[in-house]
Order: C-alpha cells, then structure tokens, then sequence
C-alpha cells in the first residue's frame, strides 16, 4: 500500500518511481535476459507507463511489486508478440511449403484453392476483416489481433465470422467448399 501511496505522492513520486524502474528493469533482465539496453529501457518504460495509469486496478492480492511485475511481465510478452507477427504479409500465410511426397497435380490443386482464397480475402473483406482474417491463418491469438485492431475480444469474432461468411460465398462462386480451404491451409503447415 505504501508504494502505490508514494507513487501519487508529489513531493515522493519520482522517487518512487525510479525505484520502481530498477525493480522492473531487474525482473525484465532475469526473465528476458540478453535483451539490448535500449529494448530493455523500452519495456521498462511501457511497463511502468501502464502501472502508473491501472493504479487503480492493484487489488491487494498479492504483495504491490509481484503485482507490477506481473503487469510489465504480462506486458512485455504482449510486445515481443505483437512484434512476431508485424507486418506478416498475406503471401507468406497462404504460400505453401514445397512438399517433395505430394504430386504435383495435388500441389496446383492447393496452389489454386489458396490463390482463390487470396483473391476473396482481397476483393470480398473490408481492411480490418483482412487483417483479422490473416493474422488468425498466422495463429496470431485473438486477444493480440483485438489489441493490434484497437478493440475487443468479441468484436474479433464478429469480424471472423462475417469475414467467413464473405468468404465462403465468394469460394463457392469458384466451386471451391470449405472443406477443400481448409485441406489447403492444412497441406501449408
């Protein structure tokens, strides 16, 4: 309670909040040891950034600084993620690997079902059910591409679902199911 209170405090607050940096600087070193200074002093800063605004969410729980550790943890993997998955073009999602034991009219075959898909993801989807759509074919979790998207959990399932309506109807036009996409993307991984 004592360090949440010297936070807000005016007199005590950059004091405080030094500390707290060398804390968080400290855990962020032993669980991502190796990092750059420049990418540590980073996370650092975004992680007591968002303990400074959630002050209010500290519940009592657990000790003040397992609570803000938890929170620039928590929050550091989040970046590292989000990072992962920046800018992953769409070919590279639907580009299939060469397997040498498929033949090769099953390798057209594929090649063919997932070029149609990326035409209707092209031509059918609005830009957010696009990004939605192609970062969840990229395993990008649904609470990353809520917060790469600026909202929620729910409103991502909604953009999956009539994105998938879209695209079923616009594949079906093709003669191309569902079940065929999917052995297609399966055949990818």
């Amino acid at each position: 309670h004592g360090r949440r209170v010297r936070l807000r405090a005016n007199g005590e607050a950059s004091a405080a909040i030094e500390e707290l940096r060398r804390y968080l600087r400290g855990g962020l070193v032993r669980a991502y040891g190796g990092l750059p200074d420049d990418e540590l002093d980073d996370l650092v800063q975004e992680g007591v950034v968002q303990l400074l605004q959630g002050l209010d969410s500290f519940e009592h729980r657990s000790r003040f600084l397992t609570w803000a550790m938890a929170v620039a943890i928590r929050r550091a993997a989040s970046t590292f993620r989000r990072r992962r998955h920046e800018g992953l073009p769409l070919d590279e999602v639907l580009t299939p690997p060469t397997d040498e034991t498929e033949a090769p009219s099953e390798r057209v075959e594929r090649h063919e079902i997932l070029a149609a898909l990326d035409r209707a993801i092209d031509r059918e989807l609005t830009e957010r059910q696009r990004i939605a759509v192609v970062a969840q074919l990229a395993a990008v979790p649904a609470n990353e591409i809520a917060e790469r998207l600026g909202t929620n959990r729910n409103a991502v399932y909604k953009l999956h679902h009539d994105a998938r309506l879209k695209l079923r109807r616009a594949l079906e036009k093709e003669g191309i199911t569902h079940v065929d996409v999917a052995e297609a993307l399966e055949g990818r991984s």
